[in-house]
């Protein structure tokens, strides 16, 4: 029974991995590249906890902003999460952004971009082949 659930997930998460990574591309083939720069970092905490005790963990992401090349000024959050602020405010930073909505865009690399998609479709090989072993 675990074998055919494993299974399930493991196909799903490959589903949905493909329908995001086919929507990233094409969402990059029209975004256009600028310059942004880090005005900022947002501190987020995150809670784990486990049967002994709570701890507080915090996540920093950039605050960036950016201008479109019609010259409006656009500020967004970076999506790529690091324990500590790894760069100073002020360090110019390369962005994605969609020209027909600039509202969506994003820090160019690897990660902020292509991260999620990527971690769930290595999840869903993970379970799918776990699922296979097991019948």
């Amino acid at each position: 029974m675990l074998a055919y659930y494993l299974i399930g997930v493991g196909l799903t998460m490959l589903a949905v991995a493909a329908a995001q990574l086919l929507q990233r591309l094409k969402l990059k083939r029209r975004m256009c590249v600028t310059n942004g720069r880090i005005i900022g970092w947002r501190q987020r905490r995150d809670l784990l906890v486990d049967r002994r005790r709570s701890n507080t963990f915090y996540n920093y992401s950039k605050i960036i902003e950016f201008e479109d090349a019609g010259g409006r000024g656009f500020v967004f959050d970076s999506n790529v999460g690091y324990p500590l602020p790894k760069c100073p405010a002020g360090n110019v930073v390369r962005i994605l952004y969609d020209p027909s909505n600039p509202a969506v865009a994003y820090e160019d690399s690897g990660v902020a971009f292509w991260g999620f998609a990527s971690g769930l479709l290595l999840l869903g090989i993970l379970s799918l082949i776990s699922g296979l072993s097991l019948t």
